[in-house]
């Protein structure tokens, strides 16, 4: 069986290889009589744990990560799809085509228990309690013809000799080719609302990402006090100088300077290191861990097998977006005690930005940080930015200015 990985995560492949695959699929549909279609299902709801600092399998993942498909009349067992596997259950998901009318698909899933999955479907109920609903979960489908599943299917290998499983020799598939690239084109949705649920049954109602029907415009809203900006993403720019990388390259230059809007990127005075530095309650973590802070240290990528000691740092980074934390204590590895890993919050600190001015100073003015005794050694100390400061300005943040996605100068209207 291959790692667990999520259908966002499998490797990278080249162009020619995905044409030939999806040469395969074009010719086999217009077969007299293709082989059967199967449809899979994986609804992704770690981007909504870790927004919620909620405790769970990071490694393996089977809490944030669910995998299963409905072709029971096909295969009543589970399904192995790269490498993957996906549980036989009942479920029927209807709303998927698309209109000529110019209107998106809102599709409708309804999930339901029996008796052989009925662990599985109250672990799937458990989760739906911890992430409101699951509204804003991802969820793929992805449909392949059945000659091209994972042969683990249909056969069991020892050495070179492969074996029909148990009964199954009659139902392997004529003309059986495994191919992972083999595949239509996946469709993604995302969780709009739960519209039903009882003790054996549950059904969610599906958007697209680019639904606009009922979008409100500006979609932006005009907060005085609070910054809009994703931490540590697009606007906020704290680490966004390690995304260009060297930027004397002038490719990387020019690439930089069009993702900051910016005519140069010199003069951006983005820090090289983006430690952590405080919670969501602008609490440094200099004050908590005391000597065991070590600002110049750099982050590590959790890894499930590893203890850690009070004051290291590491980062999950599972949607984009790296998310940081520090240990509080001494920290077991996942293999001892499980879910000690981030974001256990008895074992982490989890960085995060207030979305005030006060945690956007504590990123990037150095005259407020030195106000508080907070280290600014090294590559995390920020000299002054070009051209010199404005009298607005402390010369000490990028371009002479905090990148604060807030409107201070607004005021609310009665």
């Amino acid at each position: 069986m291959a790692e667990d990985i999520k259908i966002s995560e499998f490797p990278k492949v080249s162009a020619g290889a995905i044409l030939n695959s999806s040469k395969k699929i074009a010719t086999e549909i217009r077969k007299f009589s293709p082989s059967s279609v199967v449809s899979l299902f994986e609804i992704d709801l770690e981007s909504l744990l870790i927004d919620r600092q909620a405790i769970y399998d990071t490694e393996l993942r089977g809490d944030a990560v669910f995998r299963f498909h409905n072709n029971l009349k096909l295969l009543k067992q589970d399904i192995i799809w790269r490498g993957q596997v996906y549980r036989a259950l009942p479920i029927k998901v209807d709303g998927y085509e698309s209109s000529s009318r110019g209107t998106l698909p809102t599709p409708k899933m309804s999930i339901t228990s029996s008796d052989a999955t009925a662990s599985f479907f109250s672990d799937f109920k458990s989760q739906i309690r911890r992430v409101d609903d699951l509204i804003g979960a991802k969820v793929t489908r992805i449909r392949t013809f059945t000659k091209y599943l994972d042969e683990e299917n249909f056969f069991v290998k020892v050495g070179n000799v492969k074996t029909p499983i148990g009964n199954l020799e009659h139902i392997v598939p004529e003309d059986f080719e495994p191919d992972a690239l083999a595949e239509f084109p996946r469709e993604i949705f995302y969780i709009e609302r739960k519209s039903a649920e009882n003790k054996n049954s549950l059904e969610f109602e599906l958007s697209s990402a680019i639904d606009f029907e009922n979008l409100r415009l500006p979609k932006r809203i005009v907060i005085s006090s609070t910054c809009n900006f994703t931490y540590r993403g697009e606007g906020c720019l704290y680490e966004y100088a390690s995304h260009y990388s060297p930027t004397t390259s002038e490719a990387n230059r020019k690439e930089a300077e069009k993702g900051l809007g910016c005519d140069d990127i010199r003069e951006l005075n983005l820090p090289s290191k983006a430690p952590p530095v405080a919670n969501a309650n602008d609490e440094l973590f200099q004050t908590m861990l005391g000597n065991d802070y070590r600002v110049n240290q750099d982050p590590t990528l959790w890894r499930f097998d590893r203890a850690y000691l009070r004051g290291d740092m590491v980062y999950l980074e599972r949607t984009g977006t790296r998310r940081y934390y520090i240990a509080n204590t001494t920290v077991p590895s996942s293999m001892s005690e499980p879910n000690s890993g981030p974001p256990n919050r008895n074992y982490w600190f989890a960085d995060q930005c207030s979305k005030r001015i006060a945690g956007c100073k504590l990123r990037w003015s150095n005259s407020y940080k030195g106000s508080l005794g907070l280290q600014t050694i090294g590559s995390f100390s920020m000299g002054a930015s070009r051209p010199p400061a404005d009298p607005l300005g402390d010369g000490n943040t990028h371009k002479e200015a905090l990148p604060f996605g807030g409107f201070p100068a607004t005021n609310k209207l009665s």
